[in-house]
């Protein structure tokens, strides 16, 4: 699958207690208190107002020592080469969301501090959810195949650098869909994020 797949979704299905636990409001005693009733309901009613850029492609692998080639890119990383061992492709993938949910979150900034909490909490779950459901549409394409998809990494854990955050706005050409990298290797709109998963296939 070297096409670059680039999807606009809404993702209704995350999982409120998610966004709460972001919020700090993750005990039963908690979450029944008329307050946290209260961010929950506010937490819903900005999720269904949430729209996902996703954008993936699915590229060869090879892993010569501590260093991963993902088509021609090289990744020189103990991390990456672990995750990856016995690979045989990558999923290159970012989840974002739309420049209109960036706005409001700004608005919120200005106007209600409060709402500004929740609703930040909110995009930063519905992104990280944007890879659940990437993997959904993979995996679906991945069982006919006989393969499966592994355990997910970004940029910025342990030896796997920010800087490369380059190889993912070039593959998945993010600037084309509003996502810019900052000088310090900074995804831009903020609640933007990008990562990789092996893809193991088995022997048959």
């Amino acid at each position: 699958m070297e096409t670059l797949q680039v999807k606009t979704v809404i993702p209704f299905t995350v999982p409120v207690k998610r966004i709460l636990a972001r919020l700090g409001s993750v005990s039963e005693k908690t979450r029944n208190s008329g307050a946290s009733m209260q961010m929950e309901q506010t937490a819903l009613f900005m999720l269904k107002n949430i729209t996902l850029q996703i954008m993936y492609i699915i590229l060869p692998v090879s892993i010569e020592h501590n260093t991963v080639s993902i088509k021609d890119y090289k990744i020189e990383s103990t991390l990456v080469s672990e995750v990856f061992s016995g690979a045989g492709s990558a999923l290159v993938m970012a989840s974002s969301a739309c420049s209109e949910n960036i706005l409001q979150l700004e608005k919120y900034k200005k106007d209600d501090m409060g709402k500004a909490v929740i609703y930040d909490a909110v995009l930063s779950e519905a992104v990280d959810h944007g890879f659940l459901l990437i993997g959904e549409l993979v995996q679906k394409e991945l069982i006919r195949s006989v393969c499966r998809l592994g355990k997910r990494i970004s940029c910025g854990y342990r030896d796997f650098t920010l800087n490369h955050q380059t190889f993912f706005s070039h593959v998945l050409n993010l600037p084309n869909y509003g996502i810019k990298l900052t000088p310090a290797y900074i995804l831009q709109p903020e609640k933007s994020a990008t990562a990789l998963a092996p893809i193991f296939c088995k022997e048959v």
